[in-house]
């Protein structure tokens, strides 16, 4: 990156970003970058979630938590309530939540 622009213009937010509009690529490249960070954000958030939702039935099964977290529906043999608990508490905390603290969060 720094045979691409001056080392003082990398410190910013995104850096890899400055450096491809350098190039002649700069546009299209740059939409794909950001196009593919959206993505990795999205799916580790899902799998965050789907997660959750399993330690969650866990934890209940062990009586940690209230049996209603363990309860499995019956034809997808999932955990029900646990997925829609975690998907209005997610649901509710991305939409009130910088994309910036919610890329830290999924990044821990």
């Amino acid at each position: 990156m720094v045979g691409l622009v001056p080392y003082a213009s990398l410190d910013s937010n995104n850096p890899l970003n400055v450096a491809i509009k350098a190039t002649p690529f700069g546009l299209w490249l740059s939409i794909i970058m950001n196009l593919g960070g959206i993505a990795g954000l999205t799916t580790v958030g899902m799998m965050v979630m789907l997660s959750q939702t399993r330690i969650f039935y866990a934890m209940a099964h062990d009586g940690l938590l209230p049996k209603i977290f363990a309860r499995v529906h019956r034809r997808w043999i999932t955990p029900w309530i646990a997925t829609l608990i975690c998907g209005i508490f997610c649901a509710f905390f991305s939409g009130f939540c910088p994309v910036d603290i919610l890329g830290e969060t999924t990044s821990i």
